[in-house]
């Protein structure tokens, strides 16, 4: 497996359980606002995993295995979140946490 397949295995891992996060809250009505916010990041994420996929990268192999191991670590983080709207924030900052790392290890397309 190369370092890039390894980051879509991490990037793939780490949407899977932002999904489930989303899938599993179930907000008050005045409690809508966070869960929109965690949408946006997920379709960002989405966003981030389809430019990596069309885009050279600029990290060395090492640097991507970095990133790998950084995104396994938020994926962890996201897993040990409950689906209470309480967590959607942290589950935002993890969020935003992967989005950087990937956008930090691409070129434009």
């Amino acid at each position: 497996m190369t370092a890039r397949d390894k980051l879509l295995d991490s990037l793939y891992a780490a949407r899977k359980q932002l999904n489930r996060l989303i899938i599993a809250t179930a907000p008050e009505p005045d409690e809508v606002d966070e869960l929109e916010v965690l949408l946006e990041k997920q379709n960002k994420l989405v966003w981030e995993i389809n430019r990596l996929v069309q885009s050279e990268l600029v990290a060395s192999a090492a640097g991507l295995a970095k990133a790998s191991a950084a995104i396994d670590q938020s994926t962890k983080k996201l897993r040990a979140l409950t689906a209470k709207v309480h967590n959607i924030a942290k589950a935002i900052a993890t969020a935003d946490k992967v989005i950087a790392i990937v956008a930090a290890v691409v070129t434009k397309i």
